[in-house]
């Protein structure tokens, strides 16, 4: 039988920015979610994170 492989995946919230915006309509500046993947077996794990 071959190992079983688990993934679990986090994406954090945006972050508002402080500041003025760009333009006076639209939706509030933001930093892009953050994610971080976390693949798994039974002895070893490999985490990843993309902002």
């Amino acid at each position: 039988m071959s190992p079983t492989l688990n993934i679990n995946v986090f994406t954090a919230p945006e972050k508002a920015m402080v500041g003025e915006r760009a333009r006076p309509f639209g939706p509030p500046r933001a930093f892009d979610p953050i994610t971080s993947t976390l693949i798994f077996g039974e002895n070893d794990a490999v985490a990843r994170a993309i902002h």
